[in-house]
């Protein structure tokens, strides 16, 4: 059984749903978390089934790393993408990786950064603040501040309704500012690449561990003054956004990195990480 879960793995007032099915289910559990919170080998449902082989995690954080339920090299944001985009978008990573001039551009009409989150955390909020005094800000979600424009999703971008449609609504802005909710070994979501695959110019925040992925020029790591001062910088200089933005890969190695992160089909690297989970589920031996 494939269980998509959102939130701690351990229950602080009962039994979570995940520990429920583990300690139900009679068959291997496959869970899929993007914020697996508190060291899972402390519940001994969890313990007994990791010692069993009856459960394996993909796209946890830091307290799943590392451990012998963990599925290496699957982040959140690859099964979110594998499980959300027709075959044809998930494929646009192979072009895109072997010619970036192949790489969507921002379409030019509004020259302003879009925000669109509902988890409001105080860091996102200061980083929001602080990039509004350099250009023009737009929310979308739940999370804004008092300088920003709250538009409207129904009447502005009516097609856009789920977060999978997201680069449908980036790409009609010149900037992107999409924060992880943690700063966490392994946890990599869609966000990022949501974002480049629209087009616009990300401003990340995250994990290091995602220089791994996602080439270091395609988008700014969020450093407070430092990217104020990028942004500043592209922002007074009418040609440098477009020099910035026109020869950029998106993942960090090409095919090495296909290979070694996106390859759940076979159209990827002969389909490596789809062999390894076969094998870590006992389809192959």
């Amino acid at each position: 059984i494939v269980f998509g879960m959102h939130g701690p793995c351990l229950g602080i007032k009962g039994p979570t749903a995940m520990q429920r099915v583990v300690r139900d289910f009679a068959g291997m559990v496959v869970a899929i978390n993007g914020e697996s919170h508190g060291n899972i080998l402390e519940d001994s449902h969890y313990r007994s089934a990791i010692a069993n082989h009856q459960l394996f995690q993909m796209g946890g954080g830091s307290s799943v790393q590392d451990t012998p339920y963990s599925m290496p090299n699957i982040f959140y944001g690859t099964v979110v993408l594998f499980n959300f985009f027709p075959k044809s978008e998930y494929t646009k990573l192979l072009s895109l990786s072997s010619d970036s001039s192949l790489r969507p551009k921002w379409n030019g009409q509004r020259s302003k950064l879009i925000f669109f989150v509902s988890n409001c955390i105080p860091f996102r909020v200061k980083a929001l603040t602080e990039l509004s005094t350099v250009v023009e800000v737009e929310t979308a979600g739940a999370c804004t501040i008092p300088q920003a424009r709250r538009i409207s999703l129904a009447s502005e971008f009516p097609t856009v309704k789920y977060h999978w449609h997201n680069p449908e609504l980036f790409r009609h802005y010149k900037y992107c500012l999409v924060m992880e909710n943690t700063n966490s070994s392994g946890y990599l979501t869609e966000k990022l690449i949501y974002a480049l695959l629209a087009g616009c110019l990300p401003i990340y925040w995250g994990h290091p561990q995602v220089y791994d992925v996602i080439d270091s020029r395609s988008f700014l790591m969020y450093k407070s003054k430092e990217t104020v001062d990028t942004l500043r910088y592209l922002e007074s200089n009418a040609s440098a956004y477009w020099e910035y933005v026109q020869h950029m890969p998106i993942v960090a190695h090409g095919n090495e990195t296909l290979s070694s992160y996106f390859s759940l089909t076979q159209e990827f690297g002969n389909g490596a990480l789809q062999q390894k989970l076969h094998e870590r589920m006992g389809f192959l031996t």
